[in-house]
């Protein structure tokens, strides 16, 4: 599953991008598992089960990962915008 994006900026010293759009090139199978691996980030967050500062979709489709980072982790985490 390819994934595309044009880079906004450099946020932090691993070198990850914050992008102006993502798109992704999938069928619809794994296109409805990036959907509902999103809605269960956002259910275990809301529910107060999912505290760690990010979640991997499980095993990675194909030649790429999805992350999810939690925007309100225990302990509490920072992304440094080295852009600004």
């Amino acid at each position: 599953m390819p994934v595309y994006g044009y880079s906004k900026a450099v946020v932090n010293e691993y070198g990850l991008h914050e992008l102006s759009e993502v798109s992704f090139s999938l069928g619809q199978s794994d296109l409805r598992r990036v959907a509902a691996f999103l809605l269960e980030c956002a259910d275990r967050a809301d529910s107060g089960d999912w505290r760690n500062s990010h979640q991997h979709i499980g095993r990675p489709l194909t030649d790429c990962d999805v992350i999810v980072i939690h925007p309100d982790p225990i302990p509490p985490m920072r992304v440094v915008d080295n852009a600004q």
